[in-house]
C-alpha cells in the first residue's frame, strides 16, 4: 500500500517540446514579440517567418533572456507557449498573437 500511494506522488517526467530557434525581438509592456528563426537576413524566399506576441503566465521571477538575442521557444496547440531562458529554465506562456510576415 505505500508503494502505490508513494508512486502517486512521484514527480511527471517533463513533456518533450517541440523546440525552435527565435529571437527576442522587443517588450511592449508587459507582452513580449518573439520572431521565428526564418524571420532571421539571409534566410531562402519563401521561408515562414512568424512574429508570436506573448505573455508570461502567473506571476514568477523575471527570465534570464537577452533583448534582441537568440531565445528557444515551443508553440503547442491553442495558446500554449513556452520559452527557455539562457540558464535552460522553462517558462510557460500565453500567446496573444501569432503573425505570418510574406
Amino acid at each position: 500500500m505505500l508503494a502505490v500511494s508513494a508512486s502517486l506522488f512521484a514527480a511527471k517526467p517533463k513533456p518533450q517540446r517541440d523546440w525552435k530557434k527565435g529571437r527576442l525581438a522587443s517588450q511592449i509592456g508587459s507582452s513580449h514579440a518573439i520572431d521565428s528563426d526564418g524571420c532571421a537576413p539571409g534566410n531562402p524566399v519563401g521561408t515562414a517567418c512568424y512574429t508570436f506576441i506573448v505573455q508570461f503566465v502567473g506571476f514568477r521571477s523575471k527570465a534570464n533572456v537577452t533583448a534582441h538575442g537568440s531565445i528557444r521557444y515551443a508553440a503547442e496547440k491553442g495558446n500554449r507557449f513556452y520559452v527557455l531562458d539562457e540558464e535552460n529554465n522553462e517558462f510557460k506562456m500565453t500567446l496573444l498573437e501569432k503573425t505570418l510576415h510574406q
